[in-house]
């Protein structure tokens, strides 16, 4: 079988991919993943193997350019609009030709690449859809946080208006230039490109662990809950990981500080905050921020800044783990065992979020609200609440016994041999 895994984003939406290909490369089969020439070396670097969606973009480019890209509100469709959908002609073109010349059998694909149906449909091969985060699927009932003005159980009526208002919304956005491309393509037009995406595929992908979000009603028809898929290496982008070490090595446990690698680049004065915050507290402090320049010149004792190293590697050696609720960070901190401090920024930040608190291994401050008195506040309080301790020392076993990369192959390879046989 000769799959490719076609996604869009930063490091988070990347890594679940390069773990699922890993895993179907190991029981025989061919994997590639498709995606910004940014990540090739992080692609490479985990021996799989990478094919160019499009013309290089720099990550912290398109997020500083993209006025509003972390916007608590409205930033996903800010996204979509001038990053995305402009794009979608140029990234429909080089996935059909990789789909060509590679004679895929079958194509996976992230939430918003509108190439992928169509291309699927244009070659007659199976579109397999598939969802990092539980907010992906679009079901009311499973009661999601749409926004920062959302608490940790927003009713499900009003999830059903967010989530009427989303689909209007992106409806306007991207239909006209999906069904063009669709036309050009020589296939049908569809209503609600974005919508049905994340409802359809001949198999739906949930990659995310079912103690985060088990099955509700409502849920696509073709649904597979997997687990979280395990991969954070970066080549090119990671620190010197003996500093990483020695810095750990030299004290109590510190806090960490970060907002994973896309967030970082419209950090602000949020590093600045975090290292008064941990002075306030007497605590020894990792920023991992990305970029030197993104951290105030001058750190307090007990203080340390580094671009990226590994979550898996430091955060169950952390007191408290903070940062913006994206996904692949969010499971990274459920693994840890260790209490999390969410501030999310857009995006599904903020349901992922309400989930930490809802299974009581964290709390959550916006990230619009992170000043250094405030998150020293929020601190304070998980590092003496024995509950949250506790609980996430308990729950961090069970999602680490989880291996979603497998359970996604696995579920991919029996997709393919049914449809072989019918």
């Amino acid at each position: 079988m000769r799959v490719l895994f076609c996604c869009v984003g930063s490091h988070g939406d990347i890594h679940p991919y390069i773990a699922v290909a890993k895993a179907l490369t190991a029981r025989g089969h061919e994997a590639a993943v498709v995606a910004n020439p940014y990540f090739r070396t992080v692609v490479e670097g985990a021996g799989v193997v990478f094919l160019p969606l499009g013309a290089h973009i720099d990550l912290a480019e398109a997020i500083q350019n993209t006025p509003g890209a972390m916007a608590q509100f409205g930033g996903s469709l800010r996204l979509v609009r001038n990053w995305v959908v402009p794009l979608l002609e140029e990234h429909t073109r080089s996935l059909l030709s990789h789909a060509k010349s590679t004679r895929a059998d079958l194509i996976v694909g992230h939430t918003i690449t509108f190439c992928v149906p169509a291309v699927c449909e244009a070659l007659g091969i199976p579109y397999i859809a598939s969802s990092l985060a539980p907010i992906g699927w679009m079901n009311a009932n499973d009661q999601p946080a749409y926004s920062a003005l959302d608490r940790t159980w927003p009713p499900v009526t009003l999830c059903k208006f967010n989530l009427l208002l989303g689909r209007l919304m992106m409806w306007h956005a991207v239909d006209k230039e999906v069904n063009r491309v669709r036309r050009a393509l020589g296939v049908s037009t569809v209503r609600e490109a974005w919508y049905s995406m994340t409802r359809g595929g001949e198999l739906n992908l949930g990659l995310w662990s079912p103690v985060f979000r088990g099955t509700h009603e409502g849920d696509p028809p073709t649904g597979v809950i997997c687990g979280f898929p395990w991969s954070d290496r970066a080549p090119g982008h990671e620190d010197d990981m003996r500093q990483v070490e020695q810095f750990l090595g030299e004290g109590e446990p510190p806090l960490v500080f970060t907002l994973g690698t896309a967030g970082v680049h419209v950090a602000g004065k949020f590093f600045g905050a975090a290292a008064e915050a941990a002075t306030l507290l007497g605590r020894r402090a990792m920023l991992v921020a990305g970029r030197k320049e993104y951290v105030p010149a001058s750190l307090p004792p007990g203080v340390r800044a580094f671009t990226y190293a590994p979550y898996s590697q430091v955060f169950p050696r952390a007191l408290v783990n903070i940062h913006h609720g994206g996904i692949g960070t969010t499971a990274q901190s459920l693994r840890a065992g260790r209490p999390v401090l969410v501030t999310p920024m857009s995006h599904d930040q903020f349901d992922n979020s309400a989930r930490l608190k809802r299974l009581g291994v964290g709390d959550r401050i916006n990230f619009t609200r992170c000043t250094s008195s405030n998150l020293a506040k929020s601190l304070r309080h998980l590092i003496e609440d024995q509950a949250i301790i506790d609980g996430a020392k308990t729950l961090a076993p069970r999602i680490a016994a989880e291996d979603g990369a497998k359970t996604a192959a696995e579920a991919i390879i029996a997709h393919f041999d049914r449809s072989q046989v019918f």
